[in-house]
């Protein structure tokens, strides 16, 4: 029987303990660890595995067999015990490593997370056995008027009692609960709320009726129990609840690596003022009793050290629950072989894509313009806001260039037959969005998305710019830092002078009798200039701020329109729309 003066005494019978690894550069990873005693142990495995096949995890440890329970219907349980036989038993499934003779009757190959398992450790003296992997954040399944084999995600070095655990839950109160004992036997226990929880054992537990109970201290996240951000994802959202009566902190600690950029969401309670600072390695949130709370996690990609960052959060309610969270995200462009560039042409520090290669789209809004009648030069506030619309691509290298109008196409992958089975084809090479600004190559390629089942093509376009050419290049490699210029000089004759009229016979460039040449039309020219800014201008400092937003001021000097240049100024804003690094291609 268990009970609470044997707790120490029980040290030894099996141990969960935790240890974070790195694994390979950018990698983080959780070691569970346990103690396992001759016979049989009752284990609950938190991660997933990165060897989850049985053969591999279990490598160099002497078990007889391994177990893990698997209803085909509601409400069957198992609660004999295990030295009995568990081959012909319904909802049982095993593994028998080689070279054991019952080998060929194994049904269970692979170990997942937040799973309960039953080891038998053909042994005569404890052996530790450790498996590395990703910390999964799952919802428990209770089986309704039935036994369910699962352990718990408690601190080890702060465990509760079943008792404190399940306070909140009228289907656990008073119902019963075996653990495995030293010789191998399913024991109640006999007195629950006195009773600690061991981190990484499982036990039966009752439930009585229907039960969605997940603990006094909930986490969940949208995604598969982790914080995936990939390349569209800047900001994340964990939901957390307390079904405590009592109300407590919420402790959010980096336990890995602790060098993955992150930000979280912080909103001032007085003035609703949005600001994302970098998330410290402790963060104490409060939340009420029976409250909850929702914290925005943002990861700052332009801050990265590595093509891959991940992370590991511990987040505990300093009550005895703690909860592991993997965030993992990569850069927004991908690393190319060095073989692959040289094959394009093209050269790069690392082997990699320019990271901010893709297509950027936004505005500019011209809120400052000067005084042109009185030959002022310096851009005043003006009485009302004009909107630019920007459009900018930058290619691997980094290379600069304004675009007019630009779409986003999609070209089909070709299929060949499978070299297993002719009869079948498989992808020969995969389909890929295209940016195209030469209306010739139109036809080479299909739509990007379907309206009303036919497929098109997205548009971005601008009338803020207009020239003959497809583009603009402007000097320099793109940096967010930087600062580009570009001039656009419209002659008397462009079509697109807005001076000259064809049937104008003031503005046609011909002389009174329509001969011979005049020019009528004045030259215009647009020298104007991007400052990007380091920091956002709306001190909210975005997460995505730096890798998937710019921004900065846009100014502009305008000769030709007025007898004096007139110069304009205003904040930009740029979204990267597509990570495409090549044009026309």
């Amino acid at each position: 029987m268990i009970r609470l003066n044997a707790y120490l005494n029980r040290a030894l019978l099996l141990l969960g303990l935790a240890a974070f690894a790195g694994g390979a550069q950018g990698q983080a990873r959780f070691t569970q660890t346990f103690e396992l005693q001759p016979g049989w142990n009752a284990v609950y495995l938190e991660v997933l595995p990165d060897q989850p096949d049985m053969e591999a995890a279990l490598a160099g440890t002497p078990v007889a067999s391994v177990w893990r329970f698997i209803p085909d219907r509601p409400g069957l349980d198992y609660i004999q015990d295990p030295s009995e036989g568990l081959m012909n038993v319904e909802g049982w499934f095993g593994y028998f490593p080689e070279p054991r003779p019952e080998a060929f009757l194994s049904n269970l190959f692979t170990l997942t997370s937040n799973v309960a398992y039953l080891i038998d450790l053909d042994s005569d003296t404890p052996v530790t056995w450790s498996v590395t992997g990703k910390p999964v954040i799952r919802s428990r399944s209770w089986a309704a008027d039935a036994f369910t084999l699962t352990g718990f995600e408690v601190d080890p070095a702060n465990p509760l009692t079943f008792g404190e655990y399940f306070e909140a839950s009228s289907a656990h109160q008073n119902q019963p609960i075996f653990a495995l004992s030293s010789q191998g036997n399913w024991e109640e226990v006999t007195d629950p709320a006195n009773t600690f929880i061991d981190s990484g054992r499982a036990y039966w537990v009752f439930s009585e009726g229907p039960s969605a109970f997940q603990g006094p201290f909930q986490v969940s996240v949208d995604q598969d129990g982790e914080l995936e951000y990939s390349s569209a994802v800047s900001q994340q959202t964990i939901a957390i609840e307390n079904e405590n009566a009592v109300a407590t902190d919420i402790t959010v600690r980096t336990v890995s690596t602790g060098t993955m950029p992150l930000a979280f969401e912080q909103i001032d309670p007085d003035t609703s003022e949005v600001a994302w600072p970098a998330l410290p390695p402790s963060l104490d949130l409060p939340i009420q009793a029976g409250g909850d709370l929702l914290l925005n996690l943002g990861v700052r990609r332009n801050q990265f050290t590595d093509t891959r960052m991940e992370e590991i959060l511990e987040i505990s309610n300093g009550m005895g629950i703690r909860r592991l969270l993997f965030v993992g995200a990569n850069t927004l462009q991908p690393v190319i072989p060095a073989a692959a560039l040289k094959q394009a042409g093209l050269q790069q520090k690392g082997g990699g894509v320019n990271e901010f290669a893709g297509l950027w789209v936004g505005s500019a809004r011209v809120n400052q313009v000067s005084e042109s009648q009185l030959a002022g030069t310096t851009p005043l506030p003006a009485g009302s806001n004009f909107p630019i619309r920007l459009i900018v691509h930058i290619d691997s290298l980094g290379t600069v260039r304004l675009l007019k109008e630009v779409i986003v196409l999609f070209e089909e992958g070709t299929m060949e037959p499978s070299t297993v089975n002719p009869a079948f084809m498989t992808d020969a090479t995969p389909g890929r969005y295209v940016l195209v600004t030469d209306d010739n190559l139109i036809a080479n390629f299909t739509g990007a998305k379907t309206r009303a089942g036919i497929p098109v093509g997205i548009r971005y376009s601008t009338v803020s710019f207009d020239f003959m050419e497809q583009f603009i290049e402007l000097p320099g490699s793109f940096d967010p830092d930087g600062s580009y210029s570009g001039q656009i000089v419209i002659n008397s004759d462009d079509p697109i002078n807005p001076f000259k009229h064809k049937f104008h016979p003031d503005h046609d460039n011909l002389d009174a009798q329509f001969l011979n040449p005049l020019t009528e039309a004045p030259q215009i020219t647009r020298d104007f200039s991007l400052n990007f800014s380091s920091d956002d201008p709306t001190n909210q400092n975005l997460p995505e701020y730096g890798s998937s937003i710019v921004s900065g001021v846009f100014s502009e000097a305008i000769s030709g329109l007025h007898r004096n240049t007139i110069f304009v100024e205003g904040p930009f804003r740029l979204e990267k729309v597509s990570n495409v690094s090549v044009l026309n291609q």
